[in-house]
């Protein structure tokens, strides 16, 4: 007789939880309703709560999402930055500038056959070699330098 009255209960909370849509729908850990559901036979009893029970729905991420990135990466596309080859640098006293003419040299603290700075927005990105293209100069890339938010180093 008593375990037919907890059956009765169990029945009438198990239809409260599922007739509350959107709030704890089928909450298997909630004590008072595990502890019904056991009293009566077993796992029988949670699996049939189970089964009435909603799955969650989600929704689905939108690829429009992505699509809008692209295009605001897009836009960035045609920003110019300044892009600069370092060779070398020194310092000097006013006086030594004051004394620079034509025909003065300067010696730099870079050794011959070290590489030099690849320069973009004024962070150093690459190092290289300085090359001859027809009359001009250029620069070959020979090691690109890591980003400070990465470890790793590309060749």
């Amino acid at each position: 007789m008593a375990a037919n009255k907890d059956a009765v209960i169990a029945k009438s909370k198990q239809e409260e939880l599922v007739g509350q849509e959107g709030k704890a729908q089928g909450d298997l850990s909630d004590p008072a309703v595990e502890q019904d559901t056991k009293s009566q036979s077993g796992k029988k009893n949670r699996t049939r709560q189970a089964e009435k029970l909603k799955m969650a729905q989600f929704q689905q991420l939108i690829p429009e999402e992505k699509k809008e990135a692209v295009r605001n990466i897009d836009m960035l596309l045609d920003v110019t930055l300044p892009v600069t080859v370092e060779l070398g640098h020194t310092t000097l006293q006013i006086k030594d500038v004051l004394k620079l003419g034509r025909g003065s040299v300067i010696e730099l603290e870079k050794s011959v056959g070290e590489y030099v700075d690849l320069v973009v927005n004024n962070k150093v990105i690459a190092k290289g070699e300085v090359v001859v293209i027809e009359e001009n100069f250029g620069f070959r890339i020979v090691e690109l330098v890591p980003n400070e938010n990465s470890s790793e180093v590309s060749q």
